[in-house]
């Protein structure tokens, strides 16, 4: 029994439970491997399959059907389901299973929208309730991948999923009689009649193999239908309506026979093109059948070499894969070995230990005495992909993995002063002696409203307040800056220094800081304010998107047309400081006097920016040689651009960073900066720097530079110190742990 399984309480929740089904099959074998261990398991659902009502499932209709008693609840997501909308309401600590959801677009082909909004509520839902767990579990590297682009900062371990079963299982040796030894070649696939499933390419295969290469064969298609109706009925027509036969449709069938199919099937064959781990690849390698796949989402990383991988879909090419296996005794031979093999990396009595070592150290986490309770209060209501939002969510991926004696809880202050509240479990947070409280979200209105709450915990004793100051930006250029957000800034201002300390993004901030302190000498402060700054990283260590990026693929210059021009590269949101006013002028005066080059405009469209967004759009080389992409654009495709640019430009009136030099520097492109105090103290001598505010001003300053690129004497950016996000993660944690 495992030690810390004594009196913990862990709840499944799901959807839907159905017979058969992979995701059904790992819940009970999970409640199972739990119980074993002695822990106390439950499963929640809202629909329960009428053949599996005697398995000890609770039905839930309203989540307040459910008794929020459990130590721990394990999320199982595979879909849209509104409970998903209020784990963040159950106290218990959350766990998710992340099995996959289908994208809408493979319903919406069919007709059948009801399930393609399905799909796209449970994509929205998943996103919305990213800060919610603080553990995320998942069969796949590709699962994972995904969870990390909808922004899920906690832990996001891969787990294959579990079984009842590890041997051999009882089958229906009559069926087994029927189809085995008759000389015919069965091909076999097994899933749900889906769209994402491809039965038709699958259809499409068995007719060329059928008609053109041995006729002696037929094709086992054995599972439901889906609720996709038009799909299925298609998929159920189409062998008769192009005159193939020997197609079998099996429907639902019983585990004794699905599993005869595996004994019958000389070749299992997959064409599916989405799948978040795909069950019947392994039950295709335990009963030694050899597989041919399409290799698309988490195929090829489930089958790890034990089978043909394809490229193609073409009916000719899997056909005569198809052909090559039945024919070639060593191929064939070799498939199945590597299947056993593979087999291997998924013992089942390995992964129901190394999911009760999740649970366990899951448990042991939460026992840590202290805690660092993270502010995520803007990006929990809107992701919106700005600097301020990268940084904060590099540092909380980082605090999860420190590996310190500190637990991690993502928090939110109350936009009406209730408090500072907990993203896991709504509750009220209760720091005691040794805790960290650390605000880098910029919540302007919401500090100021929760600061009885900020002073009571502080005055308490104990427990340290850090607030990120990333620039004095509203109070040094108000004329840049958006109306509502000057005054919420100066009162945030008045707030933030009344506490332990201020981290700032770079010494000139924390120099401005205490400079404008001096000025305002009104100000109510912690005589014993402490300061610290860190860089910000520069690394593409991890991809944040939005629900489904943007790849402004239209926006991207020609290959051949970026080949004969020098390529500029500005980074950074549309707003009045960061000067697109003069840089776009100066880009068109450059390109009239004939000058040889492209510019890229990377940032979503910011405030007070009207005649900028006209001038933008205006501009007579707006498609062609000028580009902006301010659509929500990858990172994937912003390192491209990087990686394309001949030289960077950060015009800005003034920055308290500046993410773009570093990340410039980091892909080793020339520099173009304005000479302001930040950028000197980032680039030093390793940059070409420009002064003055009218388009003629920078214009001339890339006249100059271009000859000096072109003869390779421009000043080049590999002599700048980087900082990596762990690098920044590190010290900060220096300053507020030390």
């Amino acid at each position: 029994m495992d030690k810390n399984s004594t009196n913990t309480r862990i709840v499944q929740f799901l959807p839907t439970i159905s017979y058969g089904d992979a995701i059904g099959n790992d819940t009970f074998a999970i409640r199972d491997t739990l119980e074993n261990a002695g822990y106390s398991c439950e499963i929640y659902t809202e629909t329960i399959d009428s053949n599996l009502k005697i398995h000890g499932i609770s039905g839930i209709k309203n989540i307040k059907d459910y008794n929020d008693d459990a130590d721990i609840i394990i999320c199982h997501v595979s879909t849209g389901w509104k409970y998903m909308l209020s784990l963040d309401k159950l106290k218990a600590r959350k766990i998710f299973i992340w099995h996959n959801i289908t994208p809408p677009r493979f319903f919406e082909a069919y007709g059948d929208f009801g399930r393609a909004k399905e799909c796209e509520e449970g994509l929205e839902q998943l996103h919305s309730v990213r800060l919610v767990p603080s553990l995320c579990l998942t069969p796949s590297l590709y699962n994972k991948t995904e969870l990390e682009n909808f922004g899920y900062l906690c832990p996001v371990h891969r787990l294959p999923i579990l079984t009842n079963s590890d041997g051999e299982k009882d089958c229906d040796e009559a069926l087994v009689s029927r189809y085995k030894s008759d000389g015919y070649v069965n091909i076999l696939f097994l899933g749900r009649i889906s769209p994402n499933k491809s039965f038709q390419d699958i259809i499409d295969a068995f007719y060329f193999y059928h008609k053109l290469i041995n006729p002696k064969s037929r094709l086992f298609l054995v599972g439901k239908g889906d609720v996709t109706v038009d799909y299925c009925n298609a998929i159920w027509e189409y062998p008769a309506a192009i005159g193939l036969d020997d197609v079998i449709f099996s429907g639902h069938v019983s585990d004794r026979q699905k599993n005869a199919y595996y004994k019958i099937a000389d070749v299992f064959l997959c064409m599916s093109e989405h799948e978040g781990f795909c069950v019947p690849l392994l039950e295709a390698m335990h009963y030694k059948v050899p597989i041919v796949a399409y290799d698309s989402s988490a195929v090829s990383e489930t089958l790890g070499g034990a089978g043909l991988l394809l490229k193609s879909k073409a009916p000719a090419v899997v056909a005569e894969a198809i052909n090559r296996v039945v024919q070639d005794a060593k191929l064939r031979e070799t498939l199945v070995l590597n299947g056993t093999e593979r087999l291997a990396d998924f013992e089942q009595k390995k992964i129901r230990a190394n999911f009760l070592n999740e649970i366990s150290s899951f448990i042991q986490y939460w026992k840590r005495k202290r805690t660092i309770f993270f502010d995520v209060t803007v990006q929990r209501r809107f992701d919106a992909g700005t600097g301020i939002q990268r940084l904060e969510k590099e540092e909380l991926k980082r605090f999860y993995q420190a590996g310190n004696d500190f637990k991690v809880v993502p928090i939110y202050f109350s936009n009406t002063g209730e408090g500072l509240l907990e993203c896991e479990t709504g509750r009220e947070i209760q720091p005691q002696t040794g805790d960290i409280i650390y605000s880098p979200d910029l919540c302007l209105d919401e500090t100021v409203a929760n600061k009885a709450h900020l002073d009571k915990i502080y005055t308490g004793g104990g427990v340290q307040i850090w607030f990120f100051v990333h620039d004095l930006i509203p109070v040094r250029f108000p004329e840049t800056c958006s109306d509502k957000l000057i005054p919420a800034f100066v009162k945030w201002l008045k707030v933030i220094f009344r506490y332990t300390g201020i981290i700032g993004n770079s010494e000139s901030t924390i120099n401005d800081v205490k400079a404008w302190l001096t000025e305002n000498p009104g100000i109510e402060r912690n005589p014993n304010l402490r300061f610290g700054w860190v860089w910000s990283g520069c690394d593409f260590s991890s991809r944040f998107g939005k629900i489904a990026p943007a790849k402004q693929a239209e926006d991207f210059p020609p290959e051949e047309e970026q080949s004969k021009s020098v390529r500029l590269l500005m980074v950074s949101t549309v707003e009045p400081r960061k000067m697109y006013d003069q840089a776009v002028p100066a880009f068109n005066m450059l390109k009239k006097r004939g000058a040889d080059i492209t510019l890229d405009i990377v940032g979503r469209e910011g405030w007070k920016v009207k005649k900028t967004v006209n001038m933008i759009k205006g501009s007579p080389y707006f498609g062609t040689s000028l580009f902006w992409h301010k659509n929500g654009i990858s990172d994937e495709d912003l390192a491209r651009l990087y990686e394309k640019a001949d030289a960077v430009i950060v015009a800005s009136k003034w920055e308290g960073f500046g993410l773009a030099v570093t990340e410039g520097a980091y892909y080793g492109k020339p520099l173009i900066l304005r000479d302001i105090p930040i950028f000197r103290e980032i680039a030093g001598d390793n940059a070409f720097y420009f002064s003055g505010y009218e388009p003629e001003d920078l214009a001339r300053a890339i006249e100059e530079w271009l000859p000096l690129f072109r003869t390779g004497k421009a000043p080049s950016s590999a002599g700048i110190r980087l900082t990596t996000w762990q690098d920044h993660t590190d010290r900060l944690l220096e300053i507020l742990t030390g």
